[in-house]
């Protein structure tokens, strides 16, 4: 029998109350479309969750007056939240020529060139980060001579880590876990991998769930209860870190989604769907079958660092009560975030899949839009 499935009240915490998140995500890149016309003189955009204002940063020079006049002429549509402005000394732009740089070669570093995992462009900070385990100190030095700029050094042992709930039945929830052990063994204390969201296509009843897709190639099984889930199609291969799962043994699928820790009985329906990438600075949740539910926000996007394919990167924030790292076997679960256009308390809006993370603060996922057009199928957020 599947565990309790009752509702529990969401906590809110770092969620800015009552935004339409469609309408605040199209404000956002119309900001980005104004601002690239004066690219000296914009800082970046982000939104602010404490607030529910969108930020628009801009450079204290003639291209960022010119910036703020065409953001500040600009009538509010529908739906859209406040903006604000910060003045920055550093342009975006120069922020990305330099994460090119420090991407493209290790020599800056030095002899501590073996030590840097990867380099990455926060966009909300904004400030460039330096994934390592060598010395702190001499790579901000080394980057502050190459560039001029001072970055953010985020020491790990391992680097990037592929991200992999318990005791299921059909129909199979988002976030379940994905064991590899046999059949009549006992199975593993950590899962392999997690699911992501029920998946449909052409406008039939076909049903499949997302999951990773370095998680395993075409036929792979995964053990929840016997094989009862195979990878159908995996869409790895072409640039896109997806697989699709298909049940085997009357295994089936819902639109509801785990929602909580490692063992959680609690799950949620997802009621709507991200259709672009999210706004830097908004808060998502990440509901892995290892690492349990962890609140984050945005720091950037269509990054292709974690494994070669666009993602959202994806900060914890500390302090917050879900805080905590995305694990191993947390690869395919689903990312989410408060459906606001619905009056139902406990709606989610699907925003991406898990692929990655340092096992620390930060984490990486496909956005819904990619996911559903590498697979030609959409995510379910109707029915059952």
């Amino acid at each position: 029998m599947s565990p309790d499935r009752a509702a529990a009240q969401p906590s809110l915490a770092g969620f800015a109350p009552a935004v339409d998140v469609d309408a605040m995500n199209r404000q956002f890149h119309h900001l980005e479309a104004i601002a690239a016309g004066s690219p000296e003189g914009s800082g970046g955009t982000y939104f602010d969750e404490k607030t529910g204002q969108l930020v628009v940063r801009q450079v204290a020079n003639a291209d960022g007056a010119r910036l703020r006049s065409e953001v500040a002429a600009r009538s509010r549509q529908a739906g859209e939240v406040p903006v604000r402005f910060e003045t920055t000394t550093v342009s975006m732009q120069r922020l990305e020529t330099a994460t090119k740089a420090l991407k493209s070669s290790r020599a800056w570093a030095g002899d501590s060139a073996g030590s840097v995992h990867q380099v990455w462009l926060d966009r909300l900070t904004p400030q460039i980060v330096i994934d390592a385990s060598g010395d702190a100190e001499a790579l901000v030095a080394a980057a502050v001579k190459a560039t001029s700029l001072t970055p953010r050094v985020s020491l790990s042992k391992t680097g990037t880590v592929e991200a992999s709930r318990r005791v299921d039945s059909a129909p199979y929830y988002g976030g379940l876990a994905l064991f590899n052990s046999v059949p009549g063994n006992a199975r593993t204390a950590d899962a392999w991998c997690t699911t992501g969201f029920r998946m449909t296509r052409g406008g039939t009843n076909s049903n499949w769930v997302t999951t990773a897709g370095h998680c395993g190639p075409n036929q792979r099984n995964f053990w929840h209860g016997g094989w009862n889930l195979r990878v159908s199609s995996n869409y790895y291969s072409l640039g896109t870190d997806v697989a699709m799962l298909a049940g085997e043994n009357g295994a089936y699928f819902s639109r509801h989604s785990w929602f909580g820790g490692r063992d959680t009985s609690t799950s949620h329906p997802v009621t709507a769907k991200l259709t672009g990438w999210p706004a830097i600075g908004s808060a998502v949740y990440l509901s892995g079958a290892n690492g349990g539910l962890v609140y984050g926000l945005v720091r950037d996007t269509n990054n292709t660092d974690c494994n070669g394919t666009p993602t959202v990167v994806v900060d914890t924030v500390t302090g917050h009560p879900s805080d905590g790292p995305v694990l191993g076997g947390d690869s395919g679960g689903p990312v989410t975030r408060w459906n606001t256009a619905t009056s139902a308390t406990n709606d989610l809006t699907a925003e991406g899949i898990i692929t990655c993370s340092d096992s620390s603060s930060r984490a990486d996922f496909t956005p819904i839009h990619r996911v559903e057009a590498a697979t030609d199928a959409v995510v379910v957020i109707g029915g059952n």
